[in-house]
């Protein structure tokens, strides 16, 4: 929720959608983490408390959320973000968490001596935001 109040200056519900495409924290490894969150909390329950009608809430939610997301979510966030959101896309998992999304491009602070390399903050490369100099690099000691 931090990462889409503070990076995407927004917040996730229909009244203020994000105005920045966000694919750091949580959403570098699956594109759905929040839903994915509820799930598994939902899951669990199933099994903590064995119920039937439970799984069937669950499975009914899962499935809503689901059609949501195909149908809705993802077709607005490729017209509001284009081709920043398309290899995005193709990168990242709907729900099946992978691995670390690898950044494009690499950087580093000019005038420091001895540097950590860290990825840019905006691999998606868009034009807004596409500078090295707003990241945070460390100088070893």
């Amino acid at each position: 929720m931090h990462l889409i109040l503070v990076r995407g200056r927004g917040i996730p519900a229909p009244i203020d959608h994000p105005k920045q495409l966000v694919v750091t924290g949580l959403y570098q490894y699956v594109r759905n983490p929040m839903y994915l969150g509820v799930f598994t909390v939902m899951a669990d329950e199933v099994l903590l408390f064995k119920s039937v009608d439970l799984l069937i809430f669950t499975a009914g939610w899962f499935v809503f959320v689901h059609l949501n997301v195909i149908l809705y979510e993802e077709r607005t966030l490729q017209r509001k973000f284009g081709e920043s959101y398309t290899r995005y896309f193709g990168r990242v998992r709907r729900w099946i968490p992978g691995r670390k999304w690898p950044p494009e491009k690499s950087c580093r602070a000019p005038g420091f001596k001895s540097l950590r390399w860290r990825a840019c903050s905006n691999p998606l490369g868009s034009k807004a935001a596409n500078s090295c100099a707003n990241d945070t690099l460390t100088q070893r000691r």
